[in-house]
């Protein structure tokens, strides 16, 4: 077996990577994405691939599969007619919420409205204590009667969320069976599986999630799996995870809620890599697609992890606005501004960009399928960055006709400027709109932007990278090999990884190490079964982290634990949890009484390594323009001549200085005036944005 496929499914392009372990290559593909069932472009694309390479499905050693199905489900309510079943008393915990506000002074902020109504949920009498003892046995004969009502009413999933479960699972285990004994084709979900750990409403929210996925997420990869192997395909099947690893397909099915931004995480891991590979460790990943555009502030090489995720926010950059999801994510910042965002006037005569989408179907304007509104992709176009004629390397061509009609109509004749300038408007609006999102990502996780490097990808990243870079002070714009698809590159970077979570609250002078080591072993067995039943071949390693906090603090704070075989100690758990706690909030009190909140183990197995980039043909160190084209100069306020590139031409360690447009399959990257690009040894197009940017990092 040769090959293996990294596919990324966004909401607008589907992106693939192909690695060949034979002839030591990696080569690209983008589709348009088919909304309607993802699986057809997918399918599509690996059999494009085997027309034109030679190389057949049935070579394949593994495909890595991301998608924005899940999501996409929650923003669009598209899931499954949901149930939920929790401890009588419960029944309003999704949308009690924190009995709080998102903004004080705002009466008329509205949370978003709960996966599963009122009248799906269901109460049973049950209660555990804390402590995993049993208060109230369940009872059986209630539930069966609360379980039928609920299958009556046609749900097709159902979450099962009771009390204090994360400690005794007795009473949920058992209202599965009964589950199963009266609809066995009900998807059933459970939060001692999911999420078992303290906090009631964001343990029901993410038990909600998953059980409202499960049987779209369940029907979509059983599907794309059969269709694989009819093809041909006998190699293993991974999906991305939201944390930033791969799992296999069993995993995946059993816990969709893992997969919901499975998709945006890759490109993450691959920015860390091509940033290392540079010797920079401060690194803002900016990644933008079609439909939206996300950013990842990278710390000393650490790529950030977060546990207290949100989907589906009401109020955009706040937090506690959206619905929880306690599952390990990369913790990102993002928003609907992609080459597809739709530009609009709103109701106070102003410019809007976004978060509407034209998608893949009808698409922007200037693809010719039945798009009417402008976008940035066809103010792009106008603005002379992208060539019409080699959009997709040639297999999209682009009509700048209707890009012009677009923008007139909808933007320029209400505001009374030309196409060309109302063009302008919409790149610089989008491009506001990100720089606010990244100087919001970067302050609230305590990074200095002016001694960062941004890393640029995705099929408009690159476009819009320079001048952005430009307006946030960032002094250099790396844009990795293979931009276009980097999300899909990182997929194959990703190591096949699971982890568990499990919560045990006792005081740090009262705690039984014993106990906690009986624990961890217990789980590092469970995880290591979950990552081996993925049928890997390779070492399987685990790492151990539990978090604390003070007594009576309710945010606790990750620390790393001693290896197996490496002794623990109350003394050492409580040192490096001051360290960590120093750390992030600069003081503590070294007296005051602290608490193990949970234990954390992750088991995985190291990705392969890629091919290195092959250098161009051409021995020269001279880069010579293809040709020249009219672009949008902003510095001069018009249309200037730029030298038109070809990236896979470009000779390795040669430097030449914008205007320049350098054009590869899946992206263009525009490089404005007193810009300098020097191209690295693995291909990289290294950027130093201007010389006062420069001088601003130095001074940082």
């Amino acid at each position: 077996m040769a090959q293996r496929i990294g596919c990324d499914v966004g909401g607008t392009f589907t992106d693939f990577v192909f690695v060949d372990a034979t002839d030591r290559s990696i080569r690209t593909g983008k589709l348009l994405t088919t909304p309607n069932d993802p699986s057809e472009a997918i399918l599509a694309g690996v059999d494009a691939h085997s027309v034109e390479q030679g190389k057949a499905i049935s070579s394949a050693e593994e495909v890595i599969h991301g998608t924005t199905l899940g999501i996409n489900a929650l923003l669009e309510r598209r899931g499954a007619k949901t149930g939920l079943l929790v401890t009588k008393g419960f029944r309003d915990v999704l949308d009690i919420r924190r009995c709080n506000r998102v903004d004080m002074y705002d009466i008329q902020g509205d949370f978003p409205e709960p996966l599963i109504p009122r009248r799906q949920r269901g109460e049973v009498h049950e209660r555990i204590y804390s402590d995993g003892a049993i208060l109230q046995p369940l009872d059986e004969e209630g539930a069966r009667k609360t379980i039928k009502s609920l299958i009556d009413d046609g749900v097709e999933s159902i979450a099962i969320c009771t009390l204090h479960s994360y400690v005794n699972p007795r009473h949920e285990q058992r209202l599965a069976e009964l589950v199963a004994e009266q609809a066995p084709t009900v998807a059933v979900s459970l939060s001692s599986q999911v999420a078992a750990e303290i906090k009631e409403f964001e343990r029901s929210s993410t038990t909600a999630i998953d059980a409202y996925l499960k049987p779209k997420m369940q029907t979509y990869l059983t599907r794309l799996e059969e269709n694989l192997r009819s093809k041909g395909f006998s190699g293993k099947m991974y999906l991305m995870l939201s944390g930033g690893s791969i799992a296999g397909v069993q995993s995946a099915r059993r816990m969709p809620a893992r997969l919901v931004e499975s998709g945006p995480m890759a490109g993450a891991i691959a920015a860390k890599y091509f940033a290392e590979r540079l010797g920079s460790r401060d690194v803002v990943s900016y990644d933008m697609g079609g439909t939206s555009a996300k950013a990842c502030l990278i710390r000393d090489g650490e790529i950030p992890i977060s546990r207290e995720y949100e989907v589906d926010r009401s109020f955009r950059f706040k937090r506690g606005s959206g619905m929880p999801l306690t599952v390990p994510t990369v913790d990102l910042i993002e928003i609907g501004a992609g080459g597809g965002s739709i530009a609009t006037i709103d109701d106070l005569g102003l410019l809007k960009v976004g978060p509407r989408s034209a998608g893949a179907l009808p698409g922007p304007a200037c693809y010719g399928r039945g798009g009417e509104l402008p976008t940035v992709t066809d103010a792009d176009l106008l603005l002379g960055y992208l060539d019409p004629d080699y959009f997709l390397g040639g297999k999209l061509r682009l009509d700048a006709g209707a890009s012009r009609s677009a923008m007139e109509r909808s933007i320029g004749t209400p505001l009374k400027i030309d196409a060309l300038k109302a063009a302008w408007g919409v790149h610089k609006v989008v491009n506001e709109s990100m720089a606010n999102a990244i100087k919001t990502c970067v302050a609230e996780r305590g990074g200095n932007i002016y001694t960062t490097t941004m890393v640029a990808f995705g099929g408009a990243g690159p476009v819009h990278a320079v001048q952005l870079a430009r307006t946030l002070k960032i002094p250099r714009v790396l844009i990795p090999p293979f931009a276009g698809v980097v999300s899909a590159l990182g997929f194959l970077l990703a190591p096949l990884a699971y982890g568990l979570v499990r919560t045990h609250k006792v005081p740090l002078e009262r705690l039984d190490l014993e106990k906690v080591q009986s624990i961890i072993s217990n789980m590092e067995q469970e995880a290591a079964s979950v990552v081996a039943e993925a049928g890997v071949q390779r070492p399987i390693a685990t790492k151990r982290f539990a978090e604390l906090c003070f007594i009576g603090q309710g945010y606790p704070v990750m620390i790393s634990l001693p290896s197996q075989g490496e002794e623990l100690s109350i003394a050492t758990l409580h040192q490096r949890f001051l360290s960590a706690y120093r750390k992030r909030y600069g003081n503590c009190s070294d007296s005051a009484p602290v608490e193990l909140v949970s234990l954390h183990v992750v088991a995985s197995v190291e990705a392969q390594a890629l091919p290195p980039t092959q250098p161009p043909s051409n021995s020269t160190l001279a880069a010579a323009p293809k040709g020249r084209r009219k672009a949008f100069e902003e510095r001069a306020g018009c249309m200037i001549d730029y030298d038109v590139y070809d990236r896979y031409a470009l000779p390795w360690g040669s430097t030449f200085e914008g205007p320049a447009l350098i054009q590869e399959r899946e992206t263009t990257t525009v490089v404005p005036s007193g810009a300098l690009v020097k191209v690295q040894d693995d291909g990289a197009l290294l950027i130093t944005v201007s010389a006062e940017s420069a001088a601003v990092g130095q001074a940082n």
